[in-house]
């Protein structure tokens, strides 16, 4: 368990050691936010933690990519600008984050020295909780699948996974520019079957 402020601090170290991909800038302020500016317009990322999670003794805190696109490229009036990370993401991709999820499930799983025995039922529960969740795959449609860490090495982890896939991410969207709205639509809801618009919070 670390706070918030720690995750982000290790996170931005990790994410800084494979360097910002051209074209990207890190917005003022404590929190890291940054700035993409892509052939299609300004994309805004920024890999949020879960604050309520995060001060909880030996327990995982959790985070996931919050990325927002300038208005021209939504969808509709409807379009919040909202795009998932897995949308420009593959196979390679998405192991290299499950091995960091059971790599840090593991680690939590593996505790065994707790003040009181609260803190120990409660890390039991998580563990039971999250067990079968690591078997899910990550998908465009479940943008707020949260990715677990326990202390500031996994935080420093992310932000290297994170900053390697980054440039290839931005390849990926600058070929094919559009928000997650727009990507259900071509890929999954060109049917009619599905006509909320709803995305689903993972």
């Amino acid at each position: 368990m670390i706070r918030s402020e720690l995750f982000y601090a290790s996170f931005e170290a990790g994410l800084l050691t494979a360097g910002l991909p051209a074209g990207v800038t890190r917005s003022a302020g404590k929190i890291p936010k940054y700035t993409a500016n892509t052939l299609a317009g300004k994309v805004k990322f920024w890999f949020k933690v879960n604050g309520k999670a995060s001060a909880i003794p030996h327990q995982p805190g959790d985070f996931w990519p919050e990325i927002e696109v300038d208005k021209k490229l939504r969808y509709d009036e409807r379009d919040s600008g909202l795009v998932s990370w897995y949308q420009y993401t593959d196979e390679a991709m998405h192991e290299a984050f499950r091995t960091q999820q059971r790599r840090v499930f593991d680690k939590t799983a593996a505790q065994a020295d707790f003040s009181i025995d609260l803190w120990r039922q409660t890390r039991d529960i998580w563990v039971n909780i999250t067990r079968e969740s690591l078997a899910f795959p990550f998908a465009a449609g479940f943008p707020y699948t949260r990715l677990h860490y326990l202390n500031e090495a996994d935080a420093r982890q992310w932000g290297i996974i994170v900053g390697s896939q980054f440039p290839l991410w931005l390849e990926r969207f600058n070929a094919r520019p559009e928000t997650l709205q727009r990507y259900m639509w071509r890929v999954h809801w060109a049917d009619g079957k599905h006509q909320t618009g709803d995305v689903h919070d993972g």
